[in-house]
């Protein structure tokens, strides 16, 4: 692909972006945009979903178009080790134990006694999750809730599903 195309698609791309991000900042100005379902699970208005999906498929195509193809190919190949992370994490209710400990968070030895883990092993767990946006490390092997990873918190159901 020459550059002036790429620069093209690039273009059209950040202008999808831009035109999403008004939409939601737009439905969070005017109310939480969420209607309340069944089960409790909130889910947004149909113009925020779009908006969402949108900007989902928009940083998907800026990987493809600006990044190293080889190094996609093996960033896409490690998406098991964050899986597998995140069952360990589901499992062991990780997010339940950092409850209410948001802004200390918890020394992942505290954590490692508690569900029997080696220490290290659960760090190293904990720190690819953190990298995925799933939990917070406030400090060298403190680890907190997210907002991600509060959606855990005492969701059995969210929990089982993780873990299949």
């Amino acid at each position: 692909m020459s550059h002036s195309s790429q620069i093209e698609k690039l273009r059209k791309i950040v202008s999808l972006i831009t035109e999403a991000s008004e939409t939601v900042i737009a439905e969070w100005e005017s109310n939480p945009g969420t209607v309340e379902a069944p089960e409790g699970v909130q889910l947004p208005s149909r113009s925020l979903f779009n908006a969402q999906r949108i900007l989902f498929a928009a940083a998907g195509s800026i990987e493809e178009l600006v990044g190293d193809p080889a190094m996609r190919l093996i960033s896409l190949s490690s998406q098991f080790f964050e899986s597998r992370a995140l069952h360990i994490a589901a499992e062991h209710h990780v997010a339940d134990i950092l409850h209410g400990h948001d802004d200390a968070g918890v020394h992942a030895g505290v954590i490692a006694k508690k569900i029997g883990i080696d220490e290290q092993k659960l760090s190293r767990v904990l720190r690819c999750l953190t990298s995925q946006h799933v939990f917070r490390e406030t400090s060298t092997d403190t680890f907190a809730n997210n907002a991600v990873s509060k959606v855990l918190v005492g969701n059995e159901d969210l929990r089982a599903y993780v873990m299949l």
